[in-house]
């Protein structure tokens, strides 16, 4: 018993016919779920339950949940995007103030150095002035 298969064509529409027993292995394997025939899953346009309305349905209720699921993710997606940008903004500001409280401190730090020189400066002065008098 040899039963056979027409598929679509390319381009052209040209129908091919193909034996079942040149149908992948896999294939013959796979039990539609509507009308439980071996050859085809229950997607399978060439099933003969493929167009009943309760078949119709389910696949629109589940192209419904399967947009559903796409809208979630996205909204997901955008809030993470919302929260990693408000998170780069709150670091860059963070970045702006301790740069400002290093730069304040190095001033600081330079003043202090800058006032030891100073001190230093007249400690040598002086010495040197003692050493003119004395000698």
């Amino acid at each position: 018993m040899m039963m056979s298969l027409t598929l679509q064509g390319s381009a052209d529409e040209e129908k091919k016919t193909m034996d079942k027993s040149s149908v992948s292995p896999v294939v013959k394997s796979v039990r539609c779920g509507n009308c439980k025939e071996l050859g085809h899953p229950r997607t399978h346009s060439g099933c003969p339950y493929y167009y009943r309305q309760s078949e119709v349905e389910r696949r629109q209720a589940k192209a419904s949940e399967n947009l559903k699921r796409r809208v979630e993710r996205a909204k997901e997606n955008e809030d993470a995007l919302e929260l990693l940008t408000r998170s780069e903004q709150i670091l860059k500001d963070r970045k702006q103030t301790m740069l400002a409280q290093i730069r304040a401190e190095a001033e600081k730090v330079e003043e202090e150095f800058n006032d030891q020189i100073r001190q230093l400066n007249q400690v040598v002065k002086r010495r040197e002035k003692r050493k003119k008098k004395t000698t």
